[in-house]
């Protein structure tokens, strides 16, 4: 609104007033959100194919993988709507679901209150569910509470085979020719150095024909997490091409996006989504 604002005043800048510019902006405002607002609660399904440019083997099994991230349960999304996203993600028949992060807002106080545990309980896939924490499961909520991986843990049990300091959410797991690496990089903390290693020695000893690695931000942004961006590119970027990551799936932004990077000037084999 203060943008169409501005505009009307340039406007009469330039010997145009308009008379009604206050209402104008105010139903522009208006519309913008409610379109907002009914996109969001009425999601849809669209396919975007993806090439990725490396010989298959005859033999492997299909595979199809869910990757979902930044549902924010809490408040704001609420049982209701968490139910139309599990009756949308188990109509894909997945063998397999990624939760890219923030699955819970800032507090884990309404999913207990709504029993929205029920709701994940729904989730259908058979070689499992597998979730990489964001930076909302690392917040303080309202009430002083702590959310940890703990909580998300309790639904979906992942590895424990990640560095000491971030067990159970860094982790590994090795599905017939993919090599599947979930990354907690939300805090600033952690041993990066540590984190590194072991992401070697994990491509070391699981060779594998695709390396798929999860993490809630990613080496690529489009706008406010930039700087998130700048920091996972500095410590992962290098090992990434180094290890021959075939694709990293991330969340932070509430946008789709994809590319193939370029680093140094030279088009990388990973693909960034």
């Amino acid at each position: 609104m203060v943008l169409c604002l501005i505009i009307f005043d340039l406007f009469r800048l330039f010997n145009f007033p308009c008379k009604y510019g206050f209402y104008i902006s105010l139903f522009l405002t208006l519309s913008l959100l409610s379109y907002g607002y009914y996109n969001y609660q009425h999601p849809k399904t669209e396919v975007f194919n993806i090439v990725i440019n490396k010989q298959t083997v005859h033999n492997e099994q299909p595979l199809k993988v869910v990757s979902v991230s930044d549902v924010h349960l809490g408040y704001g999304t609420d049982k209701k709507e968490l139910k139309q996203y599990v009756e949308m993600i188990n109509a894909q028949k997945p063998d397999l679901i990624l939760i890219g992060g923030d699955l819970i807002d800032n507090s884990v106080v309404p999913l207990y209150e709504e029993k929205m545990m029920e709701e994940l309980a729904e989730l259908k896939a058979p070689l499992g569910i597998y979730m990489v924490p964001g930076n909302h499961e690392y917040y303080f909520s309202s009430n002083g509470s702590y959310i940890s991986n703990e909580i998300y843990n309790q639904f979906y049990n992942n590895p424990t085979n990640g560095p000491s300091d971030r067990l159970g959410s860094s982790y590994y797991f090795v599905w017939d020719q993919i090599l599947f690496i979930m990354l907690d990089t939300v805090k600033t903390d952690y041993n990066v150095a540590q984190q590194q290693e072991w992401f070697r020695n994990v491509v070391k000893n699981n060779p594998t024909q695709w390396i798929i690695v999860g993490s809630h931000p990613g080496l690529y942004a489009t706008g406010a997490y930039e700087s998130d961006a700048q920091i996972m590119r500095r410590n992962w970027l290098d090992l990434f091409e180094e290890c021959q990551v075939d694709i990293a799936l991330n969340g932070h932004e509430h946008v789709y996006a994809r590319k193939n990077l370029r680093y140094n000037g030279n088009s990388l084999s990973l693909i960034h989504i």
